[in-house]
């Protein structure tokens, strides 16, 4: 992100835009500035002239702030939805390998009776299951079922 924050300001009609630093020292005055944000403050309006922008200016420094947002939001819930894919996959495996055996073999016969009513929409997609259901009944605890090295999936 930018080294020094500022923030974009305009008059009372926006009809000119300063893009301040943070913490500038501006004297008080008659001349009001808002933000988007609802702050306000009265200033003097020489003391705000070296911050002034033209619009094409502010406009430009929006896009790379919300830019920078945006990528930073998009790291944080990639960062998020990793960390959840791996707890899911921890989660799974834990609750596979305290299964009984005669509750994986009711779930591969689950899947297999919805291999059977999959056949009549794709004939991979009721294999996939079928080949699930297969690795279910000869997995020990120890192993997670899951695809054959050379299974093929969709």
């Amino acid at each position: 992100m930018n080294a020094e924050k500022k923030t974009l300001w305009t008059n009372r009609d926006r009809s000119r835009t300063f893009l301040i630093p943070e913490g500038a020292d501006l004297p008080p005055g008659d001349f009001e500035l808002r933000t988007i944000t609802g702050r306000s403050q009265g200033v003097m309006e020489e003391g705000v002239t070296p911050y002034e922008v033209s619009t094409d200016e502010a406009r430009k420094w929006l896009g790379e702030q919300l830019g920078e947002v945006l990528t930073e939001a998009k790291t944080e819930f990639l960062t998020a939805l990793g960390e959840a894919r791996q707890r899911s996959r921890e989660r799974a495996e834990a609750t596979l390998d305290a299964l009984p055996a005669e509750t994986r073999q009711s779930q591969a016969e689950t899947l297999e009776a919805l291999a059977r009513g999959l056949e009549q929409i794709t004939a991979a997609g009721s294999e996939r299951l079928r080949e699930l259901a297969r690795n279910l009944r000869e997995s020990t605890p120890d192993e997670a079922p899951g695809p054959s090295p050379t299974s093929k999936t969709d």
